[in-house]
């Protein structure tokens, strides 16, 4: 869960310096370091779902409402 959070405060430090910077070579480093705590947040939720620390997400049918 730590790991979790911390990729989620990544992700928000990186896309809001990333939307600040001018120079390619800086805004292709912030790409790379979102990607990959994209990736990092995604297994880190995959594994939490498995272990069932963590709930499932409920599928709604957005049709019916």
């Amino acid at each position: 869960m730590f790991v979790r959070l911390i990729k989620a405060i990544s992700m928000g430090m990186h896309t809001l310096h990333a939307s600040m910077s001018y120079r390619e070579d800086i805004v292709m480093m912030y790409k790379e370091l979102t990607a990959i705590t994209q990736e990092t947040s995604n297994d880190c939720t995959q594994y939490l779902i498995n272990k069932g620390l963590l709930p499932p997400t409920l599928c709604n049918d957005a049709r019916r409402s």
